[in-house]
């Protein structure tokens, strides 16, 4: 699966690799996620607007967009409470991504929504 964190406008975000492991992981505490009957939306704004993760699930193409104590799959939302599946993908480009950004994204990740 590839993660794209939603950083910059006009510039390229950041994208990186789950490995297998991190994408069995990363499916699991998706799917332990509570489902929210009412979704709330996703803030757009300038700056950090979460992550999205794009691969396939079940054989088809899914995409995850992961922001503020959300997550979105197509019609279905989830609550992310403490922002703990969206600190998990985030950690998980600890390799791919500059040190000092990989700080900064772990710290937005670690506030409340």
């Amino acid at each position: 699966m590839d993660v794209e964190a939603r950083l910059y406008s006009g510039r390229s975000n950041p994208v990186w690799k789950l490995d297998a492991a991190q994408t069995r992981d990363f499916i699991a505490r998706y799917e332990a996620l509570p489902r929210l009957s009412r979704a709330p939306d996703i803030p757009d704004q300038l700056g950090y607007s979460g992550v999205t993760v794009r691969g396939e699930e079940g054989g088809a193409a899914r995409e995850w967009r992961i922001a503020a104590g959300v997550v979105e799959r197509g019609e279905e939302t989830r609550a992310d409470p403490g922002r703990r599946l969206e600190a998990f993908v985030i950690g998980t480009g600890s390799n791919a991504l500059e040190p000092a950004l990989f700080d900064y994204l772990s710290k937005l990740a670690a506030e409340a929504p």
